[in-house]
């Protein structure tokens, strides 16, 4: 009797010998289905140095993302945060400069590993001071 416990979908074999030398293989895939939870995105935050809600970043199970694509645009629609990487946050910074207190677009593009589509999601958000 085995006991297996992967943290990933995996492919277990296992070869058996008798005592007259005769072998044979078989092979199971145990299956692991990752909890993504619900994506949620921020509509606001405060990049005010309290260490409180000082980033903007969307929530969700990094591993249940296949792409990703993020994008805050400012009011002249240009790009001042852009990432493919669901667990990198925003600062509020554009070029190494804080920026002022505003309301900026956001647009995510997001695959996610149980999905075969691209899902968009657009809105508004505020950045506080």
């Amino acid at each position: 009797s085995t006991t297996v416990s992967p943290s990933s979908t995996q492919e277990f074999c296992v070869t058996m010998t008798d005592i007259s030398g005769c072998t044979d293989e078989d092979c199971a895939t145990v299956f692991v289905q990752t909890n993504c939870g619900e994506l949620f995105i921020p509509t606001a935050f405060s990049p005010n140095g309290d260490a409180m809600n000082s980033t903007f970043k969307i929530k969700i199970n990094p591993e249940c993302v296949k792409e990703l694509t993020l994008k805050v645009f400012d009011r002249w629609g240009e790009v001042v945060f852009s990432t493919t990487n669901p667990e990198i946050a925003w600062d509020g910074k554009y070029k190494g400069k804080e920026l002022d207190a505003g309301t900026f677009v956001y647009v995510i593009e997001i695959m996610l590993n149980s999905d075969s589509e691209t899902q968009k999601f657009t809105g508004n958000l505020s950045l506080i001071k």
